[in-house]
């Protein structure tokens, strides 16, 4: 099963989704720290866009310090992130609710969701392999709920220049994972067209 850039998920019936998003062990291990930069969405700007970070943290810095910086920088900067996935297994924080704006990328927070990565600025290296498999299923899941194409699925700096990140991100290895999603879900629902 290969999606095209373009192909939109088809709406799923409540019990489908509710079977597929069990499997889905990173959104079941989320956490919630609410951030102090948030607001409404502009009224009539669709959703159509998620927006993939890293965090480009300093050396001394942490998961739990990336957390506490973007539930309220202490640096006079206003941003704020919808969701933020550490590099070991069950670090996820939910940061701003979806329905209302962060402020993570100009010109796309009304209609955008922003994901960051945890990474420092130092690491060189790849992302964790739990930072793949939960970016994918999250992506899966907001991509589902919304009716959004794999092409909504963007990075911070081909959207905002001249920002680099998210940095030696594999977009390969992300639609790998992406793909054994949708096909778990087939084998869920076998009458689901892609």
């Amino acid at each position: 099963m290969l999606l095209s850039p373009t192909q939109v998920v088809p709406t799923l019936p409540p019990a489908t989704y509710a079977r597929f998003k069990a499997t889905l062990p990173a959104l079941s291990l989320m956490k919630t720290r609410p951030a102090k930069n948030q607001g409404p969405r502009q009224a009539g700007i669709a959703l159509d866009t998620i927006v993939l970070h890293d965090t480009e943290s300093t050396p001394t810095s942490t998961f739990e310090r990336a957390v506490r910086y973007f539930a309220d920088p202490q640096d006079g900067r206003p941003v704020s992130i919808h969701y933020l996935i550490g590099r070991e297994y069950a670090e996820i924080v939910a940061m701003v609710p979806e329905h209302r704006k962060a402020i993570h990328c100009v010109n796309y927070n009304n209609r955008s969701i922003g994901i960051e990565l945890y990474k420092k600025k130092i690491d060189t290296g790849d992302f964790s392999d739990w930072q793949y498999s939960a970016v994918a299923q999250l992506v899966c899941d907001i991509r589902l709920r919304y009716g959004l194409p794999q092409s909504c699925v963007r990075s911070h700096d081909e959207l905002s220049g001249p920002k680099t990140d998210p940095r030696k991100f594999d977009w390969a290895r992300f639609e790998v994972h992406v793909k054994s999603l949708l096909l778990r879900l087939k084998l869920i629902d076998p009458t689901l067209n892609f």
